[in-house]
């Protein structure tokens, strides 16, 4: 079922080889991931340090490096929001889906902190977009609860507007915080939308593109400038919409590139430009994630026959097994304070 499979895919498909160089990267900061059948853990970026925070899966740091969003399975199968301190203390629910075998997952921190949006699915299903306060877990709707619908946001550098998608109509909304200010940023034709993603420096947003009327379904990396002009794809490729807590692509911190996965029978992370020169391919794994830097790029591989967290070099060079367990680890995420 599709509410199992967002949390497993990246353990599946990441049977993966590859190599690395002797020479080690340059990492500092710190990466959280899951572990296991669901256990949050962090690590140094070079893998010393690790310990175990608590149960939970899909860790997402606050802007300050000082805490922790993550998903919680409930007693009937859904999922609920908690927080915890970076150092493992101060645990709290966050949200209490409204009925039983709700997911409320895709957490995304507010740039100040404050708040998190995040997307709730039920086994109707029924998408909707959520914004809770971080301090008071006070949650406020933003959008309808309705079918295969809206989902995926993501907060604007500043946090001016939140956007998101409605998956069936291939469109891109933004609203304000506060539920005001709705209106169409963009409408994709004959297409789904996934994993809307602004840009750090707020000029584009990138975007998922599902072609899903065409015999051989291609799901391709887009972007579209901050207005909702000019959607154009940007590379000519089959990437991956399955793998990650969201969409698996991440712009780099200066915006100058975005790394993704292609897939599909062996998914591999290429980077690109935001203009859609210089794709290249770094190496075979999912779910990059870009160094506070810029300098460093972490992703989930399989290549030593089970997923575990790797670092290399924003160029691919120097990959290295930082996490070192027996068990699956994925979905790394780096703070974003070094």
């Amino acid at each position: 079922m599709r509410r199992f499979a967002l949390l497993t895919l990246i353990v599946l498909s990441a049977a993966v080889c590859g190599g690395s160089s002797a020479q080690e990267p340059k990492t500092t900061g710190m990466i959280a991931f899951t572990r296991g059948a669901g256990q949050v853990w962090v690590m140094s970026a070079d893998g010393s340090g690790q310990r175990a925070l608590t149960q939970g899966v899909a860790p997402v740091w606050s802007p300050d490096g000082r805490r922790i969003a993550y998903m919680l399975r409930g007693p009937n199968y859904g999922y609920h929001l908690f927080l915890i301190n970076a150092n493992g203390s101060g645990r709290r629910r966050l949200t209490r889906p409204e009925f039983d075998y709700e997911i409320d997952h895709y957490q995304v921190w507010a740039p100040d902190g404050r708040k998190i949006a995040f997307e709730r699915y039920d086994s109707d299903p029924n998408y909707a977009v959520y914004v809770v306060a971080a301090d008071s877990s006070a949650v406020r709707r933003l959008t309808p609860r309705q079918g295969y619908g809206f989902a995926r946001p993501d907060w604007s550098p500043g946090g001016r507007l939140i956007a998101f998608t409605h998956v069936e109509r291939g469109a891109v909304y933004v609203i304000r915080p506060n539920g005001t200010g709705w209106r169409v940023l963009a409408a994709i034709p004959e297409a789904k939308v996934w994993g809307v993603k602004w840009s750090p420096d707020l000029r584009l947003i990138a975007f998922i593109r599902d072609d899903y009327r065409r015999a051989d379904r291609r799901e391709e990396l887009w972007v579209m400038n901050a207005d909702g002009t000019q959607p154009r794809r940007l590379v000519d490729a089959r990437v991956d919409n399955r793998g990650g807590r969201r969409a698996d692509f991440a712009w780099s911190p200066d915006s100058g590139q975005i790394a993704y996965t292609q897939c599909c029978r062996d998914s591999e992370i290429f980077v690109v430009s935001a203009d859609g020169s210089g794709q290249r391919a770094l190496t075979q794994g999912v779910g990059p994630v870009w160094s506070p830097d810029g300098r460093s790029i972490a992703f989930t591989s399989g290549r030593d026959g089970n997923a575990e967290i790797y670092v290399m070099n924003a160029d691919g060079s120097d990959q290295r097994n930082v996490s070192q367990s027996p068990l699956s680890d994925y979905g790394p995420a780096w703070s974003p304070k070094s």
